[in-house]
């Protein structure tokens, strides 16, 4: 009976390793949510919040970081498309924290996401930008670093950069035929 017990155990197991999705909820917050819901979430928590072109960035604080997947991220981005959270982009670079701490956490990023979403990684993925898409949500890594002049370069420096977005893969596509129409 045991034996059979943890069989089945086993196999709902791997078969929701499987159906595994890729996240579609950040801070407390999903995509889908309204501008409202997702200020009140980021806002009770305590960031520093400022406006952008299409939604909002929240900013940690010193004693109040922004923790997610393991890493400090400097800053969050809530993008939204008709009155819906599609975007959330987390961003670290070296203006506020060590490039070994950026390099660090890239690299933790990426096992983990390759570890989760492997079924999912899209071929074209390189070791700085690699992308994973289920078909409903999709997830971006980029690092790069750059020189004095905030330009990407292709050699190592003292700064670095790495962005995490997750997005409603849907929803940008809508987006991109809406702008080729125009």
């Amino acid at each position: 009976m045991k034996r059979f017990l943890l069989s089945v155990i086993v196999l709902v197991t791997g078969l929701a390793q499987a159906n595994a999705q890729i996240q579609r909820e950040f801070l407390g917050c999903s995509l889908g949510a309204s501008p409202q819901e997702v200020f009140q979430v980021i806002s009770d928590k305590g960031y520093n919040i400022e406006n952008t072109d299409d939604g909002f960035s929240a900013q940690g604080m010193e004693n109040n970081p922004i923790v997610f997947r393991d890493c400090e991220w400097e800053y969050v981005f809530f993008s939204f498309y008709e009155d819906k959270l599609f975007c959330v982009m987390f961003v670290m670079s070296t203006d506020k924290s060590p490039v070994k701490t950026v390099i660090d956490s890239h690299k933790s990023l990426m096992t983990q996401f390759d570890g989760e979403y492997s079924q999912y990684k899209e071929e074209n993925s390189t070791e700085k930008i690699s992308l994973w898409n289920d078909g409903n949500t999709a997830v971006v890594c980029k690092f790069f670093y750059f020189d004095d002049d905030a330009n990407e370069v292709d050699h190592t420096t003292d700064k670095a950069s790495l962005g995490a977005m997750f997005f409603d893969y849907n929803v940008s596509i809508r987006m991109a035929e809406e702008e080729s129409e125009e």
